[in-house]
């Protein structure tokens, strides 16, 4: 057997990419004929380690420049010619007329261009293609609409990354399965919690939503004094983004970092994870997050974080199958800022729903007499009941709570499910160690599994 990943870029950092190499060097350490396809041209250093096992080709297509229905008109052509060379190595390998199962290949394509061009493929027995999707069904654009339509059904196997998305895809090609992302690390200590760290991690474009994570931690930054907010990624709007802090007065209090290939450090120095993201496949940034032990606040975007967080219900004594925050409807009653940002108090003081009170001082002080915090405009915020000493104890029926998930776009209630956390570390430390125990679901050797079965089913 010979496995083949296609993705668009090696040298970029993609979520599809590091899940490419990831099987690849499992599979290759299984002592499997391995290769990563990539088709844009070689660029510089790999981000991710590459096994020195596993072979590495271009179709050499310069995605960056140049006129792009002709680099796509290229890509089809670069791409017919290497699989027919590959056949007929194979042809060349074998006797005539002899068929040899063991000789069989899978290629495996990794997001909406490269399932594309691996359709176009010449059909063969020999060749088994599967394509990957690695985006949420409805956030392509007309024309990948229209070809899914088109070529799909001419794909062995499709996979989805989630179940939300399985009946879509099954109208297209009726052999659909659905296999998530594998972890890419499971730290033996997670996160310590101790840090004032907010962290986002990922792509700066529009899909990945920061200038709605910016409104959320202005309104955060009102009543909260000393927590900051961390990105990790690189992208076109990052120049924006930067600017829209600036302009909002958080640029003392947020930073961008560049992608790293140390990430886990990042998680392990954070304390909560912040997710805006306006659509996503099925993010690996939660995975990851969630494998340091860090609580989720995220918004419920058409796929990805509800299959992944398990929701924390404020309501309940005791978090019930929860592992983040998922954040859905907010109350119409409690939430801390009307929708225009003021406070939404009868006496203009800010007010919260998550069990803390923000009254005004007489004077402005450093720290209060009772030692509860004190910010610098004179509030000082005291919970209104004492917050519980140790983490609460799991439920035994089921997973417990690790984050919330919102409702897409609905600041206030992320604003306030933002401050619950900051504002109650045991509860942190409650959704962080069932965070650790959830995501195991999610452990390479469990979804490799699936993988084999594929593998042995269609070879």
């Amino acid at each position: 057997m010979k496995l083949i990943f296609l993705v668009a870029d090696l040298h970029l950092w993609g979520g599809g990419e590091r899940v490419a190499v990831l099987m690849a060097n499992h599979y290759v350490a299984k002592g499997i004929e391995v290769t990563l396809l990539s088709v844009g041209k070689p660029d510089g250093d790999f981000r991710f380690v590459i096994d020195p096992r596993v072979k590495v080709d271009y179709l050499s297509v310069n995605l960056k420049s140049g006129w792009k229905l002709f680099r796509k008109i290229e890509s089809i052509i670069a791409t017919r010619r290497f699989f027919k060379a590959q056949r007929t190595r194979q042809k060349t390998a074998i006797a005539p007329g002899i068929k040899n199962p063991n000789n069989r290949s899978f290629l495996l394509s990794i997001g909406n261009y490269p399932i594309i061009l691996s359709a176009l493929v010449p059909r063969s027995e020999q060749l088994k293609t599967i394509g990957c999707l690695h985006s949420q069904y409805h956030a392509s654009r007309h024309i990948w609409k229209f070809l899914r339509w088109l070529l799909y059904p001419r794909l062995d196997l499709l996979v989805s990354l989630t179940q939300k998305d399985l009946p879509r895809l099954k109208k297209h090609n009726p052999q659909v399965r659905v296999i998530p992302n594998p972890l890419t690390f499971y730290p033996e200590q997670p996160a310590e919690l101790k840090n004032k760290i907010i962290l986002a991690v990922g792509r700066i474009d529009f899909l990945k939503g920061y200038d709605l994570m910016l409104e959320v931690f202005e309104r955060f930054c009102r009543t909260n004094p000393d927590w900051h907010l961390r990105i990790i990624g690189d992208g076109p709007l990052k120049a924006e983004i930067e600017r829209i802090a600036e302009k909002k007065g958080l640029s003392d209090r947020f930073t961008i970092f560049p992608a790293s290939n140390n990430i886990e450090k990042e998680y392990l120095e954070a304390s909560i994870f912040l997710m805006t993201s306006r659509s996503e496949g099925l993010p690996m940034v939660l995975l990851e997050a969630q494998a340091c032990g860090l609580p989720i606040i995220a918004f419920d975007c058409e796929t990805g974080p509800a299959e992944i967080i398990h929701h924390y219900n404020s309501s309940d004594p005791i978090p019930k199958s929860s592992d983040g925050f998922v954040i859905r409807p907010s109350s119409p009653v409690g939430t801390p800022f009307n929708s225009d940002g003021s406070p939404c108090s009868s006496d203009g003081s800010p007010c919260s729903s998550d069990g803390f009170a923000i009254r005004p001082l007489e004077t402005t002080l450093d720290s209060c007499p009772d030692g509860s915090p004190c910010s610098s405009d004179g509030f000082a915020i005291r919970p209104l009941e004492p917050a519980p000493e140790t983490p609460l104890e799991p439920c035994p029926d089921g997973p417990s709570s690790d984050g919330f998930v919102i409702r897409s776009f609905d600041i206030n209630e992320m604003t306030t499910k933002l401050l619950e956390l900051t504002f109650n570390p045991a509860l942190r430390k409650s959704l962080s160690t069932a965070a650790r125990q959830n995501v195991k679901r999610f452990l390479p050797e469990i979804v490799f599994r699936q993988w084999d079965e594929v593998f042995q089913t269609y070879g």
